[in-house]
């Protein structure tokens, strides 16, 4: 049966996401609502209940279908290591380098600002010698990780297999609903219910 809502109320999804190995991963809704495009909306790991977890507000009434995908978060995992090999004090030219790969990946699907942004970051990191503190700075810059989120695009999406159904009805039907539980609803014999 679908998830009932009213309209304007927030409907909570919560998820199990797994992946053998050390990588990174990262997990989005996907809502499509009554009408227009599916909308991606973004996951947060809890580490207290070890779940991901989302909302989207169901703010159109009709019938609003939902699902999860997770995959390799390429970028985080890098930066992850990257991170380490800076605290450490090693020679990260490699690492660079390879984060260059990874910011030109993400300008094919990148416009505007956002394509010459990464473009210029792309350059920096082919150029950068290994040892500069304020390149190292620049590539675990939370706003060059949000550019990478919007535009770079994972290889291993894994979906949910189903869609899961949320009917959202009208204000007016969270009124009264206490009328749908008596009728024929708790003697098998089909008589009416009762409050006995």
């Amino acid at each position: 049966y679908p998830v009932k809502r009213i309209v304007g109320d927030v409907v909570r999804v919560g998820a199990d996401v797994l992946k053998e190995g050390h990588e990174v991963i990262a997990a989005q809704i996907v809502v499509r609502p009554p009408s227009g495009p599916p909308l991606p909306v973004p996951m947060r790991y809890d580490h207290d209940s070890d779940r991901w977890n989302g909302e989207f507000a169901a703010d159109a009434i009709g019938r609003w279908f939902f699902t999860v995908e997770a995959w390799t978060d390429v970028w985080e995992t890098w930066r992850s290591g990257f991170r380490k090999k800076v605290d450490a004090g090693q020679d990260v030219r490699v690492e660079l380098l390879e984060a260059a790969q990874y910011v030109k990946a993400a300008t094919r699907r990148a416009k505007g600002d956002a394509r010459a942004t990464l473009l210029r970051m792309a350059k920096l990191f082919d150029d950068a010698d290994g040892t500069s503190a304020d390149t190292a700075r620049q590539a675990l810059d939370p706003a060059l990780a949000e550019l990478m989120r919007e535009n770079f695009v994972a290889n291993d999406i894994t979906r949910y297999a189903r869609e899961l159904a949320v009917v959202v009805d009208r204000k007016q039907a969270g009124f009264g609903a206490w009328y749908e539980f008596f009728p024929r609803s708790t003697d098998p014999s089909g008589k009416h219910g009762t409050f006995k």
